[in-house]
Parts: C-alpha cells; structure tokens; sequence
C-alpha cells in the first residue's frame, strides 16, 4: 500500500472535482430537460464518467485505491439528493467503474507519447 495519504489525495483531488461536477450536472441536465427516460440513464452515465476520470488518473498516476474510494463517498449525497436508498448499488459500480479505469489508464501509461 502506498503512503503518504496527503500527497495521493491532492493528486485526487483534481479527478475528484471533476467527477463531482459530472455527478451533479447531469441530473441537474435531465431534470431541466424534463425528460423521465433520460433521468433513468443518469446513474449509468455517472458510472461511464467515474470510468473516463480513472482512466486519466491511472494514465498519469497508475493505479490507487483512493480515488475509487473518493468517489464511491462522493456519490453518498448524490444518492440521497436525487435518487432514494434503491440508488445504493450504483454506488458501487461507480466505484468500480473508477477502479476499473484505473486499471486500464494503467496499463497505457508508458503508451501514446507523454
């Protein structure tokens, strides 16, 4: 396990904001678009978000456990906010989607040029 937790959270930091913001824009998006069938889609769409921000993270930084961690709790008042407790397990899967994308970021991170 990696140390120094200070240092791994600012490197988080900015991947976190940026997953924070795709959590809340979009159902601020769908619910101004007054449109249920998009509302549905919304917490699939936060898992592909939390993948894409992973993938840049683990492209810069390899992977870490943090930052899965950050946005599993990120989505806790998200869930309470706009969905209900039912809403739990997509708190899960953005988290594994996250981790997920670190492992694949991981594996192109000597790749395409840096």
């Amino acid at each position: 396990m990696k140390s120094n937790l200070g240092k791994r959270f600012l490197k988080a930091l900015p991947y976190a904001v940026v997953i924070l913001a795709i959590y809340f824009a979009l159902p601020f998006a769908a619910i101004g678009m007054q449109r249920g069938d998009i509302y549905n889609m919304v917490p699939i769409l936060d898992c592909c978000g939390c993948m894409a921000a992973g993938y840049f993270y683990g492209r810069k930084n390899g992977r870490d456990p943090l930052l899965p961690l950050i946005s599993a709790v990120l989505f806790l008042p998200v869930m309470f906010i706009f969905y209900n407790v039912t809403a739990w397990i997509y708190l899960i899967l953005t988290a594994l989607g996250t981790y997920f994308g670190q492992c694949i970021g991981n594996l192109y991170q000597g790749k395409f040029g840096r």
